[in-house]
């Protein structure tokens, strides 16, 4: 069985370009999963990696981003915006000089 699979090429490498990746991969965060480590591990295979949020206290967050920023590779934060943490957790990000930052789960 074969099936034809059509790839916008141009869109995807738009996205690489965007990203500063080699892959047009976003990896999901899950919290209290996708943490330092993990992302460090994500954004060395050539996707972006995301530090998922969501839980951590502002000073936590900190020492995540610390370790991804370590390898040297484009990487993001998750911030959920419900978490009542979130306004502090978005000025961690962007005093360590996080450059992607997205948010989720909310209006």
């Amino acid at each position: 069985m074969f099936i034809n699979i059509t790839y916008n090429v141009p869109a995807m490498n738009r996205v690489k370009r965007l990203l500063g990746t080699k892959y047009p991969v976003i990896q999901g965060p899950m919290m209290s999963i996708t943490l330092g480590d993990f992302a460090a591990e994500v954004s060395k295979s050539g996707a972006l990696g995301v530090i998922a949020s969501a839980g951590l206290t502002p000073q936590k967050l900190r020492e995540e981003i610390e370790k991804v920023k370590s390898v040297g590779k484009p990487f993001a934060v998750n911030i959920p915006i419900y978490q009542s943490e979130s306004d502090r957790n978005l000025e961690v990000a962007l005093d360590t000089g996080v450059e992607i930052i997205y948010t989720s789960a909310g209006v």
